[in-house]
């Protein structure tokens, strides 16, 4: 029985593309996703640059760029790029004989800390040759305004998985808006109208619920969250050059050490992220203080028609990254069943609405802000298919989440046979990233299957089949 998944990309940006959007024109957010494909072999650059363009009909977001509205007084809207050339998006990277994984990686690093031109869709894609082992990195890197993990991964089958689409029955659509003549001005005028309408709408639903006393004290809590915030490290102190560590673990090997540590595999990905972060920061007292651990939660709905932008909720687990929580994961378990089902359930407060209208730049501050109270982001994303690029197979998948107010992103993404766990750092609070960290900790976990060679990011198993 076939089934059809239709993704929508509306020419409007709803309210967590615009947050992306506004966060990314402040000076020190990095709002770059990027994908990261190994491929078995070398593919020729014109043969990828041409099957890339003729995918480009699959996905027509990705021929559309940001339009800033006047003053700021609005979200951008998605407007159909000026004529381009197609080696602006897509440009090739030949390793030195020699180079070792750790020297592809920095290329991806180097990419992460490019600005997004505005007069161009907000992608690129680099494709990195010798690589070890005959080897080629495919590497797409995205703007999160453009849209989630999970729908990303479905137009990655739209694009990638033809034949994967085929044998599951599975069509996947993408649909954008047709565009319109009407200025920037008129659109974002009715823009702004439209969304105070809707606020004061919600907040007149929203009133009666404030003579309850927890109400009012979540309200209360959402601002002095921000008048008196507790950093660890300042706003003003977080850069945008990152730096990328890469680890692939059997799925079978991480779902049977989880089983056996009285948890899921999401349970023990949290409790590698925190005991890696307490090994990287023992500063930061974490018996006292907790790491501050962001989970996006998907909310998209069973539904045959999607939104292609972000449709995702926040959940926030405390951990302090105590051994004891790796060896047994009933704690980590516990506190992460609460905080997903407060995400989903959980209204956003009054306040979060009211800084959803602030004019754009004074919105991105003061998310920027919010953003910055928490230690780290951790990820996760289903890729569901096996892909190839001009027929060569792509053997492993990095969905790499952007770092932004955090001091390292995570992300563990589920391809094929494997788990590939990716984290993703600021060096500007963590210099040198995290492969000493996160190397000694998925020892303590897997044994010495999880260890490196040659400096490499990415375990040696990975890339000669040993």
């Amino acid at each position: 029985m076939s089934t059809k998944q239709t993704l929508t990309f509306p020419r409007k940006l709803n309210d967590a593309d615009a947050g992306f959007y506004f966060l990314g024109e402040q000076p020190h957010c990095n709002v770059a996703m990027v994908m990261l494909a190994v491929l078995a072999e070398e593919i020729p650059f014109e043969e990828m640059l041409t099957e890339l363009w003729s995918a480009a009909e699959y996905v027509p977001r990705f021929l559309d760029r940001l339009q800033p509205a006047p003053f700021g007084i609005a979200a951008p809207s998605w407007t159909p790029a000026d004529q381009f050339e197609a080696r602006e998006q897509v440009r090739e990277v030949r390793l030195a004989p020699g180079s070792n994984w750790e020297d592809a990686l920095s290329v991806v690093d180097k990419l992460q800390e490019t600005d997004f031109p505005g007069h161009r869709p907000p992608w690129e894609i680099l494709l990195i040759n010798g690589c070890p082992a005959g080897r080629a990195l495919f590497v797409m890197k995205v703007h999160h305004a453009l849209s989630d993990g999970t729908a990303l991964s479905l137009l990655f089958a739209k694009a990638f998985g033809k034949a994967f689409l085929e044998q599951s029955g599975l069509e996947v659509e993408a649909v954008s808006e047709a565009p319109t003549s009407q200025t920037a001005l008129r659109w974002a005028l009715r823009d702004r109208g439209s969304a105070t309408v809707d606020f004061a709408r919600r907040t007149r639903r929203r009133l009666p619920g404030l003579l309850h006393r927890p109400t009012r004290r979540r309200e209360w809590e959402s601002v002095r969250q921000l008048a008196r915030p507790r950093y660890r490290q300042h706003p003003s102190e977080f850069g945008t050059r990152r730096r990328l560590s890469g680890f692939r673990i059997a799925a079978s090997d991480w779902n049977d050490e989880a089983a056996a540590r009285n948890g899921s595999a999401n349970d023990l990905y949290l409790a590698i992220v925190a005991n890696a972060m307490r090994r990287r920061f023992p500063q930061w007292s974490l018996d006292i203080f907790p790491l501050q651990m962001v989970m996006p939660v998907d909310l998209r709905e069973e539904s045959a028609t999607q939104d292609g932008g972000n449709v995702t909720g926040v959940s926030v687990v405390e951990l302090d990254g105590d051994p004891r929580h790796l060896r047994d994961l009933h704690t980590v378990r516990q506190r992460t069943g609460e905080a997903k089902a407060n995400a989903r359930t959980m209204e956003p407060t009054l306040f979060d609405e009211v800084v959803q209208q602030l004019p754009g730049r004074l919105r991105g501050g003061v998310q920027y802000r919010e953003f910055a109270t928490r230690d780290v982001v951790a990820t996760n994303v289903p890729v569901p298919i096996q892909g190839e690029l001009c027929g060569v197979p792509l053997e492993m998948m990095f969905m790499v989440a952007p770092s932004i107010g955090t001091a390292v992103s995570f992300s563990l993404t589920s391809y094929g046979e494997n788990l590939y766990l990716a984290a993703n750092a600021d060096v500007a609070v963590v210099p040198g990233g995290l492969d000493k960290e996160l190397s000694a900790t998925l020892r303590d976990v897997f044994g010495e299957a999880a260890a490196l060679r040659d400096g490499s990011l990415i375990p040696a198993s990975t890339v000669d089949g040993s």
